[in-house]
């Protein structure tokens, strides 16, 4: 055999060993990817069963970290789910979102991902981005209960941005059929029903009345306790400084000092009464934003599991 030939045949042998090898060390990279995986993913789930969410976030933030260019598309998407579960069990509602969103069409997460991305940024009054999670979600068609929930979810944004006419539109859908979100729809209909019935007080007309009465505009305003209150400080006030420019004239110490002390009472409470109006609207309006995001929230867990 030929020198050359023999150095072809080394060549050859080298080559396939270092294949060999090669291989061998992919495989055992895989195995031991594998195994941290599992391992990894197991205690971090161990950890939000037992609601310790900080410490579970840590453990998907970091084998996230480790592992991110070596994972398959599905244990990638399970990893951004349950660090989306662990920020959103902490209330950090934006960031739950942002990983929440990361979640694939081909995962067996992707529906709960989106509706409760669409929930989060919902809370947080990103109600464009919100509908459009929702707008643009693909529904399996024979799936009544996921197109029910996406109309729930649209019609609640519509009542929370007070688009009454869009929320009917939207409510139409409703067949109270699914007992996930049959109560949350009728409940829907009744906030719509009461939102519709606040009377929007006007903050210029309280300050006129008050300008007029003391404490009058916070009685306009539905705080008949705090008008009433208001009326005698400044009616005392306003009976001094009379007595003493009675008295005294308008020019005696006396005088400018009850007059300046009413003066300040009576402006005060004519803009405590426009600040009134626009307080108790405020009330009026967080009271039922609670109670529709509260009843946006529950069918979620029910149909999710979560």
């Amino acid at each position: 055999m030929s020198n050359a030939n023999i150095c072809k045949r080394c060549l050859f042998c080298l080559l396939c060993a270092t294949l060999t090898t090669n291989n061998a060390l992919a495989q055992n990279t895989l195995q031991a990817t594998d195994s941290v995986y599992r391992q990894e993913m197991d205690f971090g789930q161990y950890l939000l069963n037992n609601q310790q969410y900080a410490d579970a976030q840590q453990v998907f933030a970091q084998l996230d970290t480790a592992l991110a260019n070596h994972l398959a598309a599905t244990r990638t998407d399970s990893l951004h789910f349950y660090q989306g579960w662990a920020c959103y069990n902490q209330k950090l509602l934006l960031p739950a979102a942002e990983q929440f969103l990361q979640v694939s069409g081909n995962s067996p997460f992707f529906h709960a991902s989106r509706f409760f991305a669409a929930y989060n940024l919902t809370y947080k009054q990103w109600y464009a981005p919100a509908k459009g999670i929702l707008t643009d979600l693909y529904l399996p068609p024979s799936d009544s209960l996921l197109h029910e929930l996406q109309f729930f979810g649209l019609a609640g944004i519509a009542l929370l941005q007070r688009n009454t006419q869009q929320f009917t539109r939207l409510s139409e859908q409703f067949t109270f059929t699914h007992y996930q979100l049959q109560q949350q729809e009728q409940n829907l209909l009744q906030y719509a029903e009461s939102i519709k019935k606040v009377k929007r007080r006007s903050p210029a007309l309280a300050g006129m009345l008050s300008a007029v009465v003391p404490g009058l505009g916070k009685v306009y305003a539905g705080k008949a306790k705090q008008g009433i209150a208001s009326f005698f400080p400044v009616a005392l006030l306003g009976l001094q400084a009379y007595e003493n420019i009675h008295k005294r004239g308008i020019k005696n110490g006396f005088s400018i000092f009850y007059t300046g002390l009413f003066s300040v009472f009576y402006i005060g409470n004519i803009w405590g009464s426009v600040l009134s109006v626009q307080i108790k609207q405020q009330e009026i309006d967080h009271e039922i934003d609670n109670r529709i995001l509260f009843d946006l929230h529950i069918p979620l867990r029910n149909i999710f599991g979560n």
